[in-house]
């Protein structure tokens, strides 16, 4: 079964293939000269904290795109006392780059293309050797390291036998019995398929969480950080279970349903325990980075895949993980691969 990877920062400049047919007939010319040769561009970082307020002193790298046969240019410096970084230099499609600082996360930038209409689109119109609008102003937010910490942190890859339920233990890493040799539950797992493989087939699946009070909630993802998640997991407001359904037909292709989306992350709320009034008295928190993976196993089975992160401190919302100090000790299990990102 393929297994879930965490999402990685490529600090690269991105191309734009949609840019030729919206370029305008004024603009054809240049325009195809510029993305053969390169034309001259020009652009300001405004680079701000979580709050708004501008960062100083921070290390930016602009990288200009270049024809294969010629290096790319890299410009580097340092923000002003306003925040602000101006680059310049020839590019052929693209600009973008990424800006870092003690104390901060890292943070990708691209400049914005594809759409003459924006007042930032860069990539569709040229005129006199220069990419338009010319010098604009791209925000860029670094994100404040505040308190990370050390966690369960797993890309879990296991197998059910199909329709068969059975809960997962964040701090094993691991089914319970007898799948696996987990002893608490966080969620309860249902993974389903039926069907002739590669023909059609319909594969589904359940987690659910025994208290009212805990369960999921997708959240969008700060997705030009290093830092993807928020930095404290919601008390409140999560749904008891989530459920996907994905469906294959030879003619049709892939459809279905997914838990959460590319652009998404999954927070989620377990081991919730009352005392004999019913009153919540702790609970725990962590988050899944990457997609739910389902899909047919071996024989009677059902293979079933994520990243997730786990923070073992009860009633600790903390969700910022460290990086490198993973809770889960290297060699005990050879399926212990684990993201280092936070």
């Amino acid at each position: 079964m393929k297994k879930s990877k965490c999402v990685t920062m490529l600090l690269t400049a991105l191309a734009c293939s949609s840019c030729m047919a919206q370029t305008p007939r004024s603009y054809t010319r240049d325009y195809r000269n510029a993305l053969r040769y390169g034309a001259k561009a020009k652009m300001t970082l405004r680079i701000v904290n979580d709050g708004g307020n501008p960062v100083s002193n921070a290390v930016a790298s602009v990288v200009f795109l270049l024809p294969k046969a010629v290096s790319n240019t890299v410009v580097r410096g340092l923000s002003n006392e306003e925040g602000l970084f101006v680059a310049e230099g020839v590019s052929t499609k693209s600009i973008g780059g990424y800006v870092s600082k003690d104390g901060y996360y890292s943070t990708n930038f691209k400049c914005p293309r594809g759409n003459p209409a924006d007042p930032y689109d860069n990539a569709s119109k040229v005129k006199d050797g220069r990419w338009l609008p010319w010098n604009p102003t791209i925000p860029v937010v670094l994100r404040e390291i505040r308190n990370p910490i050390p966690m369960y942190v797993k890309i879990f890859d296991g197998e059910l036998t199909n329709g068969a339920t059975c809960g997962f233990d964040c701090e094993a890493g691991d089914f319970v019995e007898p799948y696996g040799r987990g002893v608490e539950s966080d969620f309860m797992v249902t993974c389903k398929g039926a069907g002739i493989p590669g023909t059609k087939t319909t594969h589904s699946i359940e987690m659910v969480v025994s208290d009212p009070a805990g369960g999921f909630m997708a959240k969008k993802k700060h997705s030009s950080s290093a830092f993807k998640s928020d930095y404290l997991a919601p008390e409140q407001g999560y749904s008891t279970n989530i459920f996907a359904k994905m469906e294959y037909d030879s003619q049709h292709g892939v459809s279905g349903s997914s838990v959460f989306q590319g652009d998404e992350y999954l927070v989620f709320k377990s081991r919730v325990k009352r005392d004999e009034e019913g009153n919540i008295v702790s609970a725990n928190y962590g988050k899944f980075y990457s997609g739910i993976e389902f899909m047919r196993g071996v024989g009677e089975h059902v293979g079933v895949g994520f990243l997730y992160y786990f923070n073992p401190t009860p009633n600790d919302r903390n969700i910022e993980f460290d990086g490198k100090n993973n809770l889960f000790k290297p060699g005990w299990n050879s399926k212990l691969n684990w993201s280092r990102e936070p």
